[in-house]
């Protein structure tokens, strides 16, 4: 039986539930509202984030505001047909991709085939059956989602080759360059003091060039090495890290503050290290040359999750440029010698080990504080 012949008493659209945004998003089409409040109760108790159109038209006027996983649609609609729906989003540019599974009537199995041609990817039969109902969805929206990842990876990887060959190409030019030089001046029985300068710059450019193809490898490490969880004392560990970054600590003539609930974690130890590495690095790049370094480290701990953060009196942080700071490659200061890697290794890991990153700072020289947490 169908679930229900209940008409809406006008054509809008219907936002169902309050789902946290990292769930998939699904919109059911049909005009039947009392079928679509039911499709929309089974799939948010499956983990999914549910909106309602009650037309074809709506359905559009919803894909072009909103991002959207998967459409479930009914075929036979007064306003517009599912199949003219389906035709119309696959030919255009922000919604082609977007897989729709049609939901249609025994006596209208033989508009599947016109489905598949307009550009659906399944059909369900009515009366629905659950758990077939929730397989197909479920099959449907994990394959978006994997296309996403794969572009994403792919916009990534171009990225990379791009970065990769313009920041190694600069400095293997230079090192041709100075051994030029070097080998001129050396047949020309140039003083030393100038060979020996343009060897000293050969071997600076080249640090530079090794250090970049480092952060590329910890990137690298980031993405595929497997997690190793063990338990310690999240305290100790950043205080090993500072005795590492004493040297340069000291030139800064930096300080140090803990406050807060520091305890016992279990979450993969070397990982971790690494954040810190990363941030506490960042902190001593980006201090501010009118005053002594200060570093403020706090943790809390609330409900399943742990929260810690760095706050350091450096040169701030422009509210425009917060947003760029975790993409790979994004140097917000271009003068910078950094690789714009760090703080996208950081945001790597957390996102492997299930936390989240994030930054503020009231404006330039005020410092900024980098906040992170893990689950317990």
């Amino acid at each position: 039986m169908a679930y229900g012949n209940e008409k809406p008493k006008c054509s809008k659209l219907m936002d169902v539930g309050g789902a946290m945004k990292e769930k998939p998003q699904i919109l059911i089409v049909d005009d039947l509202v009392l079928n679509s409040r039911i499709l929309s109760e089974i799939l948010k108790n499956e983990g999914f984030d549910i909106s309602i159109a009650s037309g074809g038209e709506d359905a559009l006027q919803f894909l072009n505001i909103h991002p959207c996983d998967l459409v479930l649609m009914d075929i036979q609609m007064p306003d517009m047909d599912g199949l003219e729906v389906c035709r119309i989003m696959k030919n255009q540019a922000h919604t082609q991709s977007v897989p729709v599974i049609f939901l249609t009537a025994l006596s209208e199995t033989n508009e599947v085939l016109q489905g598949f041609e307009a550009g659906g990817v399944d059909y369900v039969l009515k009366p629905f059956n659950l758990p077939e109902l929730k397989a197909r969805v479920r099959t449907q929206v994990n394959l978006r989602l994997a296309m996403k990842k794969i572009t994403e990876t792919n916009r990534d990887l171009e990225q990379l080759i791009y970065t990769v060959s313009h920041d190694l190409k600069a400095p293997l030019h230079s090192i041709m360059g100075y051994s030029q030089y070097i080998s001129k001046d050396l047949l020309e029985n140039k003083p030393q003091d100038r060979i020996q300068n343009d060897a000293v710059r050969i071997y600076e450019i080249a640090a530079k060039a090794t250090a970049f193809v480092g952060d590329l490898l910890n990137l690298s490490r980031a993405s595929l090495k497997d997690v190793q969880v063990s338990q310690f004392p999240m305290q100790l560990l950043v205080e090993d890290v500072l005795k590492d970054l004493m040297p340069s600590l000291e030139k800064a003539q930096g300080t140090t503050i803990f406050s807060g609930e520091w305890g016992l974690v279990s979450t993969d130890k070397d990982r971790i290290r690494e954040i810190w590495q990363n941030l506490i690095q960042n902190a001593l790049k980006y201090r501010s040359p009118d005053r002594n370094l200060e570093l403020i480290f706090q943790a809390a701990q609330r409900d399943q999750e742990y929260t810690f953060s760095l706050t350091d009196n450096g040169i701030g942080i422009a509210g425009e440029n917060l947003p760029r700071l975790f993409t790979l490659f994004e140097k917000v200061d271009e003068k910078s010698e950094g690789s714009g890697v760090g703080l996208a290794i950081v945001k790597k890991i957390l996102t492997r080990l299930g936390g989240t990153v994030e930054v503020t700072s009231p404006g330039e020289d005020q410092g900024s504080t980098f906040s992170f947490t893990l689950p317990v």
